[in-house]
């Protein structure tokens, strides 16, 4: 089994073709923010490593009034779906979330945020 769409890709699928990877990116990106809207929205905190002894954070919300950093999604998307996968296997389950996420594939995740985050601003600018 070739593993080397890791390196750059999302998924396996990713991998197929640019349109495919710029769709897997896309969903990729919206399990993100649902998945830290819902533990925003259930308040929970987190204790992210390397952060200088910070204590817990509370998990952004990408969806909140607030715009938010790309970079503290990142920070927190880490330990957030460690936490997933710990409760799954708590009760006998496989992994909720099986990736490891590559540089490329973070900056590509990155793009769709620039991405949406600007149109965001644009539309605040208008009074939408």
């Amino acid at each position: 089994f070739d593993t080397t769409w890791r390196q750059s890709f999302i998924s396996a699928y990713a991998n197929s073709h640019a349109w495919e990877d710029w769709a897997e990116t896309w969903a990729h990106y919206l399990h993100m923010v649902d998945l830290m809207e819902t533990a925003a929205s259930y308040s929970t905190c987190i204790t992210v490593p390397d952060t200088n002894g910070m204590g817990p954070q509370q998990i952004c919300n990408p969806l909140g009034q607030q715009p938010v950093d790309f970079a503290l999604m990142q920070q927190q998307w880490v330990p957030l779906t460690l936490l997933h996968n710990s409760l799954n296997r708590s009760l006998g389950h496989g992994d909720a979330y099986p990736f490891a996420i590559s540089g490329p594939a973070w900056d590509k995740l990155r793009f769709v945020h620039e991405t949406i985050s600007s149109y965001r601003s644009r539309l605040a600018g208008q009074g939408s």
